[in-house]
Parts: C-alpha cells; structure tokens; sequence
C-alpha cells in the first residue's frame, strides 16, 4: 500500500557502481522503457530500524498463532471426519470381519498340508526386524521462508520488508506476510545473475523502434555493449557484498498496490541477495513499461512538483544529502564468472 515514509536502511554504494546502475535506469528499447535498479543496503539496525524491527516481530507471533490454529482446526476435522466414518462402517466392517475369520480358518486348514514342503519353505521370504522409516514431522509454522519460530527466518523476513520500504519510499510493505516471498528458482546467486544477464541481452536484442517514443537516455542498441556494462556491473557490486555467500530470494507482486503490479507495467522480476554472515543485502528490480503510461507519470511527477513549489513547499537538497551517512569502504575480493 502507498506511504509516505523514509528510508531507513543503511545504503551502501561506490562511485563504479553507481555508474553502471545508472545505465540501466530508464532506458528506451522500441517502444518501452526498461527500469532496472540495484542497491545495496546494511542490514546492521538503526534504533528507527529496530523499532519496526519490534512491531514486525509481534506480528510475527501472531502469524505463528495463526497457523498452530489452523493446524489445530485441521487436525481436529480429521479427528471428526474418522469418527464419521467409523460409525457408518462399523456395520459393514463387522459382516467383513467374519468373513475374513472364516477364510483364514479354511486357509489354515489348506496351508497345514503344504506349508512343510521343502519347496514352500524354500519359496518363504525370510524374516526382517527391519521397521519402517518415522515420517519426517512438518512444523506447523513452516513457511516459505522457514520456519517462522525460528529467529533467524523472522530476521531474513524482516530485512526483506525493510528493503522494499527503502527502495519503494512511496509504499509500506510492513503487512506483508512470508508467503509474500519465495526462495530464487535458481540454486545459487551466481545461477541467478546468469539468468538476469539473459533477461537483459534478451530485453535489449528485441527492439521494435517507433518515432513516438523519446528520452534522453536513449540508448542505439547496435551502440550499447550490455555485456560490458553488466560484466562491470556485477563486479563492482561483488566488491561491497561477497556475492558467492548469498542466499536469493524474489518477493512476490501483489494484484494491485505495489509498485511491480502498477498500470503500464508489461512484466517485472526481482531478485534478493541476502548475506547473512555481512548482514548485507542486494536487491535487484527490473520493469518494463510502455512509453506512454511512463511519459504520463513523469509529467503528473513535474506537475505535482511544480504545484509544491506554487505553494512554496520546495525543498532544499544537495547531493552531500544524498551521501550522507552511507558507508562507501569497499570490502575484501570478488570473483565470479557470470557468462
């Protein structure tokens, strides 16, 4: 749901990354624009942090409730269910069970003049104290996160939430429960990255130029080396997060009320790349918009602006805000192959 909030994570960036992220904002290829952003954020709490960090937790308490009730109803309909079924059977099951009684005498009476044949006892199967295997019991607060009781699951659930708050500053996603988010389809954060390169050379390699669309970043694409700029890309961003240690995770759009479900999106994908043991974490996004509905919400963004300042609301700022407080050091080695 949209609100006005601010961001509360820690960035972290470097001036390489910077300029490589910039290249692939708001970029024209045909008729859409392709938006991808990549940050970095410190996943090490402000006090602010902490204080949502707390809320999230009650409600975290409250989901794990939740299921242990639903189990519980579940397993009391069961419960319900077997002795409905047991009153209704018994009937049938008593006329069975002397049938069964009666076959097993005439059977016994037939195997006592066969079953001492060195031909039956050869073809007996031996005797096995072999048990069966224990089902494996499912915690009844798993989810698709882990298991919600486990303090570690209500971190990574956590962090996942706050970074959406960071980068989407116009939407709060503190409601949003663990079903909200998945694990990456790919097994590792390399496999992932692979898989983004593709989106993007497939993204750019498919242009269908029109003369209405514009915009001052456009890019030729027989201009553009987009293997370049991602190879750079992911390289400086290894250099601030150890990218061969995350975890990936994607979150999953709403229908409507977030910014990857919103009017003019053509189709979208995310990517979390969580470090536990840095407590950092990358969050990659990627849309496609048409032309039209993104020209339209940047000319309601300079309008709503210039109605600020008519009423003299403009606010001051400088790129010394922008930087401010953000841990630029950048942290021990990198290297993967993404090809």
């Amino acid at each position: 749901s949209k609100s006005q909030q601010p961001k509360e994570m820690k960035l972290i960036t470097s001036p390489a990354l910077s300029e490589y992220a910039s290249k692939l904002q708001d970029v024209t290829i045909g008729d859409r624009i392709l938006s991808c952003t990549l940050d970095i954020f410190s996943c090490k709490r402000t006090n602010d942090e902490k204080k949502v960090a707390g809320k999230l937790n009650a409600r975290q308490d409250e989901e794990c409730k939740h299921l242990t009730e639903l189990n519980d109803d579940k397993i009391h309909e069961q419960i319900k269910q077997r002795k409905r079924s047991s009153s209704v059977s018994s009937e049938s099951d008593y006329i069975t069970s002397t049938q069964r009684k009666r076959s097993k005498s005439n059977d016994y009476e037939n195997d006592a003049t066969t079953s001492t044949s060195p031909n039956a006892l050869a073809s007996k199967p031996p005797p096995t104290n072999a048990s069966k295997p224990l089902p494996v019991k499912r915690s009844v607060t798993m989810t698709s996160l882990g298991d919600l009781s486990d303090p570690s699951v209500r971190r990574l659930h956590t962090d996942l939430i706050l970074t959406l708050n960071a980068t989407f500053s116009d939407y709060n996603f503190d409601s949003l429960r663990p079903q909200s988010f998945k694990q990456g389809e790919q097994k590792t954060c390399a496999e992932t990255i692979v898989y983004i390169n593709n989106q993007l050379r497939a993204s750019f390699a498919s242009t269908s130029p029109t003369n209405d669309v514009t915009i001052n970043n456009y890019y030729d694409n027989s201009n553009v080396n987009i293997d370049s700029i991602l190879s750079s890309l992911w390289l400086s961003a290894g250099e601030i997060i150890p990218l061969q240690d995350c975890e990936v995770y994607s979150y999953i759009p709403e229908v409507e009320g977030d910014p990857f479900s919103s009017d003019g999106v053509l189709w979208s994908f995310n990517y979390f790349m969580w470090n536990k043991v840095e407590k950092k974490i990358l969050f990659f996004t990627c849309m496609a918009k048409s032309g039209d509905s993104y020209f339209n919400e940047i000319k309601n963004t300079l309008e709503h602006d210039d109605h600020r300042i008519l009423r003299g609301e403009e606010e001051t700022y400088s790129e010394a805000d922008e930087y401010e407080g953000r841990d630029n050091s950048l942290e021990g080695g990198f290297s993967m192959d993404f090809d």
